[in-house]
């Protein structure tokens, strides 16, 4: 626990059991709609699959007269009920493997032959009532011959998409292809039967595990069978493969260089294709303001021994540079860019660096120090996989570097904190997570590690509407900051990526000359800082940090003029290879954000070493708070642009890491859930705070960040994720009895009573919580806060996880979480401190173990 007079409260006990989870409901009226007239749907469906079969025919000879790879299969869409949480009736029911679920309820799916047979039985049994054939009903449309246009549509990116009828036979393209492999469902699992003995049970579950591993056999087989022939029969012919990533439970993807005919073959007719990726990575932009010549007398001293290491993945460092070199472990410094030397490790971007300045804000998170003696914070470690150019490699796929990066130094030194600060150049694309956002939710799941990522940058002028610059905004009558709201200023991969802690960035003074001024001002989000939502409605990016300003003209120019300054930048750690001074103000972004938040993560990590990397994101997030003229507004939507702008706020190290006489933090970590169980925790409240003639304000906030292991091929984090969380609390004059009686099933049934919520932001729902049109519990961080009265509160405040299905139905991934919740006098007219640490003490004497057991055998991933 930390050393200081007000640490954070461990919960005294869990109550856990099954969960009372809302679902089911009735049919969708357009499928009751389609089994009442069912002649009219058999006709309908029947023509549609009778002519794609004949096309398909042909298909399979044309392409063997010419000496073409035969596809598997057609690739077609069917659509469904856009809210059916099941999809695997198309392969049981017909055959059908589902290639990728898209919006609208569209959803990709390969038939081969034996598909065509199935589905064509299905239909007749359908038309005649038939047991087997109602899920004909559950099919709205089937498609033609896939239209082109639209197939291109979903599958590639805009740079793509837009280029395609320019890309030459003979040119060579380099792209990633998401590989779909969903033919195989693993079992599941269930719960235990009421009048089902123990021995039966355990028997049960030795049965399906075995089914399990032989599934799980099945599909690894599945996998390395289609990589192989994708890259034998479609890449061989015209190219070849740079890299490849597995691991995803559905899906692979493999990084080639081919031919622009065998480009548009593979996309055209490889029906297991579901999404292409561009190799579109971004470059620093160097703003040019003026260096600042520092002669500052400063003894830099090291990290003490227990100090945690942060890996920055970057263009390398200056290792020797005064002011980061005893900060540096060198023996730990790698080069990961194929074909250069392991140990080039040197920042070779020019002016300034760009590694270098992220390495100096982890060491320096507040400000550069001029005089004076420093013990830096933690040690850094120098991971480099971008180029002289500041860029990726092209052989250097960005999932398969995270992976390297990240297996290379917590394999090796146990290293569990990462900073990224490397986006694409464009928004991140939907509604499927990206290989690389992907490798990230993946790698926080298996290895409990935290990568904190920038959110990216807009350019200070692009003409590419997709990525449209601040000046082309301002040029096009969108003033700061309402262009931020504009789809081409929206979070750049990976930054969508759930499980990372997504850093944006705001400004740290106002500035204003007669002819100059900072386009955004104190504690303003920056003009070139990439805003949410994120993928599926996320709350993205969920914490801000310093990265700088731009100044605009005051005059009449025409165009606007928007640029860097001296004193709207920061002050960094500067590379002098090229002889740029040690430190200077000449480089302003997101990527100087996220160094600062890892700086903290250390710290929670020094003062936490052997707690969960998911308690430091929950710490980091619980102690964000919005700048006060933000807390100020009052209207949703003045509040709903300030959470896509700036997330959750800006972090508080005192906050994170400590509390006062009126300020409390209770916390737990390692902890686990499986779908359709719940976890209650218990925050016992002082009468004194409760008291009827007090006005006591109180702040809540209560934080729960978890992983699950993702799969690509869904839309939607319901399915992205192995199992999801929520939370919820009780209400103003709830009794401890409704609150676990809504929370847990066959917990007994409790009346009614009068409930009232606490008016909190967010809440389960875009209508429910304070902000219109943003809802906590789709991320994996999932924040709320609310000002309470102190005499509303319950004698006790309850908080419920509950886990809820995701695609794990045989319980091998379950999510792990750690929440955090503060209370806050906000007038500090009483201290609460020592009277809920005291009664959270006498909790520990008192609260009975779990209320029910569950077996510990299941969701355990390595048993499977």
């Amino acid at each position: 626990m930390p050393s200081n007079d007000f640490p954070h409260l461990l919960f005294s006990g869990v109550v856990e059991g099954p969960a009372e989870l809302i679902g089911g409901g009735s049919k969708p009226q357009k499928q009751r709609d389609l089994e009442s007239d069912r002649p009219s749907h058999h006709k309908y469906l029947s023509e549609q699959l009778g002519k794609l079969n004949a096309w398909w025919a042909e298909q399979k000879e044309d392409r063997r007269s010419k000496g073409l790879p035969i596809p598997e299969g057609t690739a077609l869409w069917v659509k469904i009920d856009e809210e059916s949480p099941d999809l695997d009736f198309l392969r049981t029911s017909f055959g059908l493997e589902l290639v990728a679920e898209e919006d609208g309820g569209f959803i990709l799916v390969s038939a081969n032959d034996d598909a065509y047979s199935i589905t064509a039985e299905k239909l007749e049994k359908f038309l005649n009532e038939e047991h087997g054939g109602g899920s004909a009903a559950k099919i709205y449309e089937l498609s033609d011959k896939e239209d082109e246009g639209e197939r291109l549509k979903r599958i590639l990116p805009s740079s793509f998409f837009e280029a395609w009828r320019e890309i030459k036979d003979t040119d060579q393209v380099t792209a990633d292809f998401g590989i779909s492999c969903n033919a195989i469902k693993i079992p599941e699992i269930r719960s235990q039967k009421k009048d089902e003995l123990e021995e039966q049970y355990t028997a049960y579950l030795e049965s399906a595990r075995q089914r399990i591993e032989g599934a799980q056999q099945e599909l690894d087989n599945l996998i390395w069978k289609r990589q192989e022939e994708f890259q034998k029969n479609w890449i061989s012919p015209y190219g070849r493969v740079e890299s490849c990533i597995e691991g995803f439970a559905d899906s692979f993807t493999i990084r080639a260089t081919v031919s622009g005919i065998g480009f548009k073959d593979i996309v055209a007719n490889y029906s297991f294709l579901f999404q292409v990726e561009d190799l579109d990575v971004m470059t620093p932009e160097h703003q040019g303001a003026d260096d600042d010549k520092w002669g500052g007398d400063i003894d830099v001293c090291p990290p003490s021994p227990d100090a945690p290491a942060v890996c920055v993945i970057d263009s390398g460092m200056q290792e020797n540079h005064r002011l980061i070199e005893p900060g540096v472990i060198k023996e730990h410094s790698f080069n990961f860019i194929p074909k250069e030397a392991s140990d080039d490790t040197a920042d070779y971007v020019k002016m300034h660096g760009h590694g270098t300045g992220v390495a100096g804000a982890v060491l320096f998170p507040n400000a550069v120090p001029l005089s004076g003696k420093i013990e830096l914070p933690c040690f850094i470690q120098n991971a480099r996989v971008l180029d002289k150019e500041g860029s990726i490699p092209e052989d250097l796929m960005p999932a398969a570097y995270m992976h390297q990066v990240i297996d290379h130094y917590n394999g090796a030194y146990e290293t569990r904190i990462f900073n990224h600060s490397i986006n694409a150049r464009v928004p991140f694309r939907a509604p499927h997570m990206s290989t690389w956002a992907a490798a990230i939710d993946k790698l926080a799941y298996l290895r409990d590690v935290l990568v904190v990522q920038s959110a990216g940058n807009i350019k200070i002028q692009d003409s590419n509407p997709l990525s449209w610059g601040i000046k082309n905004h301002l040029q096009s009558g969108r003033a700061y900051p309402s262009y931020l709201e504009e789809p081409s200023c929206r979070i750049a991969n990976p930054a969508q990526s759930f499980q990372c802690l997504t850093v944006g960035s705001i400004s740290h003074s106002s500035f204003e000359t007669p002819n100059l001024k900072a386009l955004a001002g104190d504690q303003c989000v920056s003009p070139f800082s990439r805003t949410g939502k994120g993928i599926w409605g996320s709350i993205k990016p969920e914490v801000v940090e310093l990265g700088g300003d731009l100044v605009v003209s005051c005059d009449e120019t025409n165009p606007v003029q928007v640029f860097s300054h001296k004193e709207t930048s920061p002050l960094l750690v500067q590379s002098t290879l090229y002889g740029a001074p040690a430190i200077g103000r000449n480089e302003i972004g997101t990527s100087y954000a996220a160094p600062r938040v890892s700086s903290l993560v250390a710290q929670l990590q020094k003062e936490w070493p052997d707690e969960s990397t998911l308690l430091y994101r929950a710490l980091i997030a619980n102690s964000a708070r919005w700048p006060d003229w933000a807390e100020s507004l009052e209207t949703s939507e003045e509040r709903l642009s300030i959470l896509k702008q700036i997330g959750y706020g800006i972090p508080d190290a005192t906050r994170a890491l400590s509390n006062d006489d009126f300020r409390v933090t209770l916390i737990v970590s390692n902890e686990s859930l499986c779908a359709g169980i719940a976890k209650m925790f218990e925050v016992p409240i002082p009468e004194s705070l409760r008291a009827v003639a007090a006005e006591y304000d109180v702040r809540i906030d209560v934080t729960l960040s978890y992983a699950a292991m993702p799969r690509r091929t869904r839309r939607g984090h319901k399915q992205y994720l192995s199992t999801h969380l929520s939370w919820k609390a009780s209400c103003a004059g709830e009794s401890e009895a409704k609150f676990r009686s809504d929370l847990f099933k066959d917990d007994g049934s409790v009346p009614d009573e009068s409930r009232r919520y606490f008016d909190w932001m967010l809440r389960e729902a875009d209508d429910h919580g304070e902000i219109k049109g943003a809802r906590r519990n789709i991320g994996t961080l999932q924040k709320d806060w609310a000002y309470v009265k102190g005499r509303d509160l319950p004698d006790s405040f309850l908080i419920g996880v509950i886990g809820h299905k995701g695609w794990d139905h045989s319980l091998q991934y379950p999510a792990r979480f750690a929440l955090a919740v503060s209370f806050e006098v906000v007038n500090q007219e009483i201290p609460i401190y020592e009277e809920i640490q005291a009664m959270v003490e006498e909790l520990r004497l008192t609260l009975p173990g779990a209320q029910i057991q569950i077996d510990s055998s299941i969701g355990q991933g390595e048993l499977f």
